[in-house]
């Protein structure tokens, strides 16, 4: 999207999203503009026939009388036009924008999603971004409408003197320099206040939030997360109020220069009155249009401008929205995969785009198919990081990664992410249904009994039974008879959907870190039934689970540093049997 022509894209966008409504704004402030015009050519005509009138020398013109009613009823039916114009636009814009802002983030590099700064931007962006669009054209529309005003009276006046109409446009020059200024500096200011806001709104959530409120109390963090907002948010005000400040002089002093331009205006027409070369008539009802003009233009005309500069810096931000890189499937091809066979890491090395610390360092690793893994090691050590990888979040890494001899890189992301079901330490939770947080779509008879199996053998089941209405019971607090689980059990939901989804590697990134280490290693008894023919990678830094796993791999530094069995491990007195024995106690019952 090209940054040097914002009022181009604003029409291009308001038109593709509502011909009709777009086309119906702007023939709507043709008439506007075209009645403002006639109302100064008739009322000076009947003005000048009533002041014939009352020297006995003429009658009253009806028939100007009857047009100014006709304009008058005309420009009230465009206003209604115009209104429900732009609401049709603005609604269309709403669902196609919308569309258009979710689909492209869905495509965004997952690096550039964890960027500060990308965020920020997002931010700015993402909120329903038709109005900036719709008030972007509004302000096109409104500034056109002001020029041909601007014209009508440059011309009815240029008919008498050609100069002073010349003179009455420089008056006029000033309120649109100021208003211009004032759009600049108030959406820079918004541009930094956004940030500050985004982190005041953050500490909101935390003090609001249904969430931990028992820890809030126990803890004193209410006090603690009202400094944090308190401070956040003045400092978002403060940097308005103090843009504000600017902008309200500027105003002011507009209002002043309203005053000065309208009497200096009235003062060189009546020159030109005085010398018959413009009658009475039209003198009375040009200083009424430019009255009107010149007040209209300091009430709406400037914040119209501002307005219009600020969808502009909007649009700037959509651009580098838009032009943030996307994933691309150039270079990739197919993968169909029954079975997978083996998977390995060749001198891979990666560090994260905000960091020069490798965090994996030259890891070498061959991991065979229908075997358990178990990722051990510190925080930090690595484990996550490594399936992020092998999941293709991340392509910007040095070495391969091989999955049945292909590289991971060469695979379209469809494919290979089609490969992977993953149980998230961080799991969701989503507020509908019991059975659509299991699966979205509906399912078929077969599927049905494999997710009781499933449901049942890691004691869901129970938990299904006492629900209002089953699997069609409505979980969390949006809806009005929304059942909330506790922790655990939301955890036992988030590990049930992992093991429903139909994959060929199954990752278990810290699955029980909610439950206790009895429920623990039920969980992982019914982990090892469940994929039992499966690939399976369990990331643990509690080892009550490892023991599960084929082969156990000790992380540390990005480095594998321990490689083998539960036993094997323990013999070698390394980094595992060191972990181990600080943890033996949670396990030897």
């Amino acid at each position: 999207m090209r940054k040097k022509y914002p009022r181009i894209q604003f029409i291009i966008k308001s038109f593709q999203a509502d011909k009709i409504g777009a086309l119906g704004m702007f023939l709507t402030k043709l008439v506007a503009s075209i009645s403002y015009g006639l109302e100064i050519l008739l009322i000076a005509k009947l003005l000048d026939s009533l002041i014939l009138t009352f020297t006995n020398s003429g009658t009253v013109d009806i028939g100007s009388f009857l047009a100014i009613i006709l304009v008058w009823l005309m420009k009230s039916v465009s206003e209604l036009l115009y209104k429900a114009s732009k609401e049709h636009v603005s609604n269309s814009l709403s669902k196609s924008l919308s569309l258009e802002v979710l689909s492209k983030k869905q495509r965004i590099q997952y690096q550039e999603l964890e960027k500060k700064e990308n965020w920020d931007l997002m931010e700015r962006v993402q909120a329903d971004p038709s109005p900036k669009w719709i008030e972007g054209y509004q302000n096109l529309l409104d500034i056109w409408e002001d020029v041909l005003r601007a014209g009508w009276i440059f011309i009815t006046i240029a008919t008498a003197q050609w100069v002073i109409a010349i003179l009455t446009l420089l008056f006029l020059l000033p309120y649109g320099i100021l208003a211009v200024r004032n759009g600049q500096e108030e959406y820079t200011a918004y541009e930094e206040s956004t940030r500050h806001f985004r982190i005041a709104d953050y500490f909101r959530s935390i003090l609001s939030n249904r969430e931990n409120v028992e820890e809030r109390i126990l803890f004193h963090y209410q006090d603690w997360g009202k400094r944090k907002w308190k401070n956040e948010y003045s400092q978002a005000v403060q940097i308005e109020r103090k843009a504000n400040r600017k902008i309200f002089g500027r105003m002011g002093g507009l209002d002043i220069l309203s005053a000065v331009t309208t009497g200096s205006i009235a003062f060189i027409l009546l020159w030109s009155l005085l010398n018959a070369s413009m009658t009475s008539g039209l003198y009375i009802s040009i200083i009424k249009g430019i009255f009107e003009f010149v007040d209209e233009m300091s009430v709406s005309l400037a914040p119209t401008v501002i307005s219009f500069e600020k969808s502009k810096y909007y649009l700037r931000d959509y651009s580098a929205f838009q032009s943030l890189p996307e994933e691309t499937e150039e270079g990739r091809e197919p993968f169909v995969c029954d079975q997978i066979e083996t998977i390995e890491f060749k001198d891979v090395s990666f560090s994260y785009p905000s960091g020069n610390t490798p965090i994996i360092d030259h890891l070498h690793l061959t991991l065979y198919g229908n075997r358990k893994y178990a990722l051990v090691g510190e925080n930090g050590a690595g484990k996550t990081t490594l399936i992020k990888l092998l999941t293709g979040f991340y392509s910007q890494y040095e070495g391969e990664i091989l999955i049945n001899g292909r590289e991971v890189r060469t695979i379209k992301r469809e494919d290979l992410r089609r490969l992977f079901s993953v149980v998230y330490q961080n799991y969701a939770k989503y507020e509908t249904t019991f059975s659509q947080n299991l699966l979205p779509n509906p399912t078929s008879d077969e599927k049905d009994e494999e997710i009781q199996k499933v449901l049942t053998s890691i004691g869901l089941r129970d938990i299904l039974g006492q629900l209002p209405m089953g699997m069609h019971t409505p979980l969390g607090k949006l809806d009005p008879e929304g059942v909330d689980l506790s922790g655990g059990q939301w955890q036992l939901l988030a590990i049930a959907r992992g093991l429903i989804n139909d994959a060929r590697i199954y990752v278990l990134d810290e699955p029980t870190a909610s439950i206790d280490p009895i429920k623990e290693a039920e969980i992982y008894r019914i982990f090892k039934q469940a994929l039992q023919n499966k690939f399976a990678f369990l990331i643990t830094h509690r080892l009550g689970g490892a023991r599960i796993a084929d082969e156990i791999i000790v992380l540390k530094d990005g480095k594998v540093v321990e490689q083998g069995t539960h036993e094997e491990l323990l013999r070698q007195s390394g980094k595992y049997h060191e972990m181990y024995q600080e943890q033996k106690s949670w396990y030897e019952k």
